[in-house]
């Protein structure tokens, strides 16, 4: 049984890729071949699946993550704005007190 991989044909009995189609090896795939068979598509849909779920959870991460920041510097934010607005009343308390 054979397997097409980015890296090329890979015998799944032995683990080793076909490198030159003439070679003892490339033969036989290619008689492998015209027996009727097929190799083996690079992902079957089972890992394919796999692989968008794992996509999707990490991807469902790092909207998390960014989230998490986005809400941190919110706060971060809210929080400064807070103390500007405690400054100024305190200002203006003492500007107050200052014009009376």
């Amino acid at each position: 049984m054979y397997k097409l991989t980015k890296s090329g044909i890979q015998n799944l009995e032995t683990t080793e890729f076909i490198e030159n189609m003439n070679s003892r090896q490339g033969r036989k795939y290619q008689k492998w071949l015209s027996g009727g068979n097929t190799p083996e598509p690079e992902f079957t849909k089972v890992e394919l699946a796999a692989k968008k779920e794992s996509d999707i959870k990490r991807k469902e991460g790092e909207l998390i993550q960014v989230q998490i920041q986005f809400d941190m510097a919110t706060a971060k934010n809210f929080s400064i704005a807070e103390d500007y607005g405690k400054q100024l009343t305190k200002l203006g308390l003492e500007l107050s007190k200052f014009k009376k």
